[in-house]
């Protein structure tokens, strides 16, 4: 019997185990503000494409900022130049348009379980109204169709201990995870030149008439 119950007992811890960040993160009460199951997605933030200025991203390898001209977008670090036009606006609209489905409250000890002790991603953004915001990407969810996430951290209001976790689009995995190459403007391109030359035709003098010749004259 006593084996019996030894057996059973480490199957129990076994399936539990087994569930790790999964079970924990279905546990959690969600932060959501309203009632219901599942509340709907919130912005991350509140402002609009057109009111960011300033981007700065740093990952472990690089930092790049931008900067918002009446030329368009330009780098500013670690070069200085035209920045590539497709390749920020993928970012700073995903930054406008970006949502949570849902947050985590935990406490600040547990940030290191979603990979946002050290984070993999922090952008900075800088509105024109001079007001930034600040955005961390953590590790991947449990079925890796999202990412962990911090928006504005330490901008928490009253005395709570603990600080929110966001679920946030894992699209910004590519967002992010580009080298410095495709940040830059691509110069433009010459049209190639023609190949197809027009061949010399080499000039050909019109025949000069020739002489007349002079009649014969009859023989005596």
């Amino acid at each position: 019997m006593k084996l019996k119950s030894s057996t059973i007992g480490l199957l129990a811890i076994a399936i539990l185990s087994t569930g790790g960040l999964y079970l924990w993160e279905k546990s959690r009460p969600e932060d959501t503000g309203s009632s219901g199951d599942q509340a709907a997605a919130k912005p991350l933030f509140g402002f609009k494409e057109s009111d960011i200025e300033q981007v700065a991203l740093s990952t472990p390898t690089q930092t790049i900022k931008l900067e918002k001209s009446a030329k368009g977008w330009q780098l500013t670090a670690p070069v200085k130049g035209p920045a590539d036009d497709g390749t920020v606006t993928f970012l700073v609209n995903l930054l406008a348009t970006g949502t949570s489905e849902r947050s985590l409250d935990v406490a600040p000890a547990e940030l290191k379980t979603f990979g946002l002790d050290q984070p993999k991603a922090t952008i900075d953004v800088g509105l024109k109204d001079k007001k930034s915001h600040r955005l961390l990407l953590g590790s991947q969810t449990f079925n890796q169709s999202s990412l962990y996430g911090q928006v504005d951290p330490g901008q928490t209001s009253g005395a709570k201990s603990n600080v929110t976790v966001q679920i946030v689009p894992t699209g910004f995995l590519d967002a992010v995870n580009r080298p410095l190459a495709e940040w830059r403007a691509k110069p433009p391109q010459k049209p190639p030149a023609s190949s197809a030359q027009p061949s010399a035709q080499p000039s050909v003098a019109p025949p000069s008439p020739s002489a007349p010749t002079p009649a014969a004259k009859p023989s005596p």
